[in-house]
């Protein structure tokens, strides 16, 4: 088989011209050979007809034999037909083609009866087609006269035929074969643009979107296409976002340690307060390292589904009392309100108690982060269906439109930050990615000024082998292992 799809669809393309222009040979070879048969079965009858009239009036005259002998001979030559003369026996008398004079000599009998309905007839070995009519004198039978052509005579004259037949089959085959290499082309056509599209891709160029254009399935391919491009050059500029952040995020308390201890080594830190202070900041920025790398440790585990979710029965009122209380005395000193509302009601869930009590600790701590002196935090828990609902909201500074798509990305910091010396901006993200491991769901609604509301919802009984990719709210960095 041809591996070219273009050259497969080209010969598909023929082979079923040419079977087309076989069958169409076929059936215009027997509607013609039909058609020519029975005009020639026609014009026999007639001819037939006419010389059985004069032949009935000359015998009625008592013609002479060779008056007769001659008429038969020249409406034979004239007509290009056998006549044949029986007598009422159904012997032959004469026939044009021996040239034989009336007489009553040895001539076999020929049956000829078929011919009286015109269907072919056998003499001589041979195939006739013919037609007979009785002869009658004053009313009695005098024998009967029959005209006969032969197979090729009464078959359609192809000599002259055959020509414009070719031609026009000819012109058939130039026509369809155009139109074959238009369609051929227009089917190719969207193939070859995907395919050069996949391999300016795989150099990395993904700003070259392939057109939607031609059959619906090739429109429909460009679209899926034009899509994963865009996915792939969004996770690759992702990528790059990260590897930038990852890098500033940890060069800041690395330059800090360093130099803290260059102090310490060289002896520049020399009173009691400066090494107290430098050992303060050395100790507190390793902590922050360690509190960043194990975020990203945790969150390249959940990317991967490395670690299994260790599931036990809990009660969410429960978790949301116990994250919300690890942030009250931090709420009292920055002069912040701090809510929990929920209801013992709520049936007890199968979840990772310590991925989710994470999540909830990040959402909380996210909206102390981005709230001013005065404002209002409230955490709740409600049910909803088969979910446990939790939402934090907050009467802080809210986050713009246009970067509401942006908040759960690895290192997102928002403007407003109250914390962002301390902000490490993968809280979210390991919300996110929490909620999709327990089949769950995180959304958040903003408004500048007004105050923002994230929404974490998880079903009541969540199992390993049973987690749902929840579209548009996964958010994966390609390569962050663990």
């Amino acid at each position: 088989m041809a591996p070219d799809l273009q050259l497969r669809l080209i010969l598909t393309h023929l082979s079923v011209l040419l079977a087309a222009l076989l069958l169409l040979g076929v059936a215009f070879t027997v509607i013609l050979t039909d058609r020519v048969t029975a005009a020639h079965q026609s014009d026999l009858r007639y001819e037939t007809s006419s010389l059985a009239t004069q032949l009935d009036r000359m015998l009625a005259r008592n013609a002479r034999s060779t008056t007769i002998q001659r008429l038969i001979r020249h409406d034979s030559e004239l007509m290009g037909k056998r006549i044949i003369l029986l007598d009422r026996r159904g012997r032959v008398r004469y026939d044009s083609s021996r040239w034989t004079a009336f007489s009553r000599g040895t001539w076999r009998l020929v049956d000829l009866s078929a011919l009286h309905r015109g269907r072919p007839a056998h003499m001589d070995n041979s195939d006739r087609f013919g037609w007979q009519l009785p002869l009658t004198v004053h009313g009695a039978a005098a024998g009967a006269v029959a005209l006969l052509i032969t197979s090729s005579t009464g078959a359609p004259p192809w000599q002259r035929i055959l020509p414009a037949v070719l031609a026009v089959f000819g012109l058939v085959l130039l026509a369809w074969i155009a139109i074959g290499a238009y369609l051929v082309r227009s089917l190719i056509r969207p193939l070859r643009q995907v395919s050069d599209a996949l391999v300016r891709a795989r150099g990395g160029q993904y700003d070259h979107p392939v057109p939607e254009q031609g059959w619906s399935e090739a429109r429909d391919l460009a679209r899926r296409y034009n899509e994963m491009v865009a996915e792939v050059a969004r996770s690759q500029q992702l990528r790059r976002d990260f590897m930038a952040n990852a890098a500033h995020e940890l060069k800041t308390p690395v330059a800090l340690v360093a130099g803290f201890s260059r102090s310490l080594t060289d002896g520049t830190a020399e009173r009691g307060d400066a090494v107290h202070d430098a050992v303060r900041c050395i100790q507190t920025e390793s902590e922050h390292l360690a509190h960043v790398v194990d975020q990203l440790f945790a969150l390249a585990s959940l990317d991967a589904d490395v670690d299994a979710l260790v599931l036990s029965h809990c009660q969410p009122v429960d978790l949301l009392h116990q994250a919300v209380e690890r942030f009250r005395s931090r709420a009292v000193e920055e002069g912040k309100t701090l809510y929990c509302e929920g209801s013992g009601k709520i049936p007890d869930c199968l979840w990772d108690v310590q991925r989710v009590m994470s999540a909830l600790a990040n959402l909380v701590s996210n909206a102390l982060d981005y709230t001013s002196h005065g404002a209002k935090v409230v955490a709740r828990v409600h049910v909803q269906g088969s979910e446990s609902v939790f939402q934090v909201w907050d009467t802080g500074h809210g986050i713009a439109a246009n970067d509401l798509a942006h908040v759960f990305d690895r290192f997102y910091r928002g403007r407003g930050s109250s914390r962002s010396g301390g902000h490490s901006g993968l809280g979210l993200a390991m919300v996110q990615e929490v909620a999709r491991r327990h089949g769950g769901a995180i959304t958040v609604e903003s408004h500048v000024d007004k105050g923002s509301i994230f929404t974490l919802s998880l079903p009541f009984d969540v199992h390993e082998t049973e987690k749902a990719d929840v579209e548009g709210v996964i958010t994966r960095i390609p390569g962050l292992t663990a």
